[in-house]
């Protein structure tokens, strides 16, 4: 969960995770109360090719080796 790191964890966390091909790096982003979720790594470049926001009302979709599982709701994830 990010509260005091969370500039790190969107850029050198994130840069490594792409790098090492990690396909999805969440950031549960404290402050703002939103999940941020980070796909499609690119090596080369170490970043993420797609993003996507979630809210405390949303139902975070989960995939895990190709078999889709049930969402996560994202207000479950806030203390």
């Amino acid at each position: 969960m990010a509260d005091s790191s969370l500039e790190r964890d969107r850029t050198t966390k994130k840069r490594i995770y792409a790098r090492a091909g990690i396909p999805v790096y969440w950031i549960v982003n404290l402050p703002e109360k939103q999940v941020e979720v980070y796909s499609n790594p690119d090596r080369e470049i170490a970043d993420y090719q797609e993003s996507q926001i979630f809210n405390l009302n949303s139902e975070i979709p989960v995939c895990l080796l190709g078999t889709n599982l049930s969402p996560i709701k994202a207000q479950g994830l806030f203390p």
